[in-house]
Order: structure tokens, then sequence, then C-alpha cells
């Protein structure tokens, strides 16, 4: 490191040496455009096929399969067939995701601004509930949550189920384990 700081510098000024006669011949081939209407209508039409051809991959089969195997698609669908009460606690990787398909409805624990928008005592105390460190009921407990969507693999799953929380929803990427099932509601009507 120390010899990057010492060098830099120092090579910095023998390539600006060697590379000058090269800059002084682009410097004759720069020639100012006199109509530059041709060139940003080509550029706009570039962009505009470029955004075109991003739109007609955005759902595919292979990206909605690619997105149900990494995201709680599964369990966004039980949430909207159900009402269920009280706070969320959600896995960090799934935070983007569930305010992108449930905010204003559900409010996250956490995303992936924990960095920039939570403070660090959130950020501890959401790896002290997902980790199931000794303090995580007092955790739930402040943050009032009533139920977590995390994977399955979570260690706080099994702990939660040990302390008489209820499985509502499981698929191979999500669990739904409420607090208090019997408050939720379905809002699927019936004949």
């Amino acid at each position: 490191a120390l010899w990057a700081i010492v060098m830099g510098p120092v090579l910095a000024v023998y390539a600006q040496s060697a590379t000058g006669p090269l800059f002084c011949k682009l410097r004759r081939l720069n020639r100012p455009v006199r109509d530059l209407r041709l060139l940003n209508a080509v550029a706009l039409i570039l962009i505009v096929l470029g955004v075109a051809v991003q739109l007609t991959r955005i759902d595919t089969p292979a990206t909605v399969s690619a997105a149900q195997a990494v995201y709680p698609s599964g369990a966004v669908g039980y949430l909207n067939r159900h009402v269920v009460p009280g706070q969320m606690f959600n896995s960090y990787a799934f935070g983007g995701y569930l305010i992108w398909h449930e905010f204003p409805r559900y409010h996250v624990f956490i995303d992936s601004r924990a960095d920039t928008v939570y403070g660090a005592r959130l950020l501890r105390d959401y790896l002290t509930v997902y980790r199931a460190n000794p303090g995580w009921a007092r955790v739930l407990s402040t943050y009032r949550i009533g139920w977590a969507l995390v994977e399955p693999q979570a260690p706080i799953v099994q702990v939660l189920l040990a302390s008489g929380w209820r499985l509502v929803y499981h698929d191979r990427v999500s669990d739904v384990v409420v607090h208090r099932p019997s408050l939720i509601q379905s809002t699927t009507t019936q004949p």
C-alpha cells in the first residue's frame, strides 16, 4: 500500500510525458460537429430500441421461474389471500421484493438498505432474531412482531415453532410463521 502511495504520482508524471505526443495527434483529429440533430436522432433511436428490447425480456417464463426460485413469490401469493395481523419480521434477502409487492399493506423489518437507511442497532437486532441468539424474544417484543417471513432454513424458524408460533405457509423458498394464527383472515370470498 505504501508503494502505491509513493509510486502513483511518479508513474503519473512519466505516463503524461509518454502520452503527450499521442494527445497532440488526437487533438488535431477532433473537429466540431456542425449539425447535432442527426446525431441526437440516432442516439434517441438507439436508446428507444434498447429500452424496448429490455422490456420484452422482463416477464419471460425464464425470468419468472428464476424469480420464483429465489424470492418468496408463493408467500406473497399467500399474503394476497390472507390478512396477517401485526408487524412483520422478514429476511434481509426478501426485503426489497416485499417492498415492491406488499408496500404499503405490509412494512418490512429490514431490506438491503440496512447500512444507509437503518441504524446499526436495527441490523444487530435483525441478526439477533434471525440467528435465534439470546435476546431474540425481547427484540420481537420490542418491535411488536406478530409474524415472520424467512427462509425455511433460518435458525429462528425452529425456535419460533418450539415457542408456540405456527407455520401457516411453507415452500422451498420461504416460511410464514405466525404468533397468533387465529387472527388471520382470508381475503377470498366464499360462494
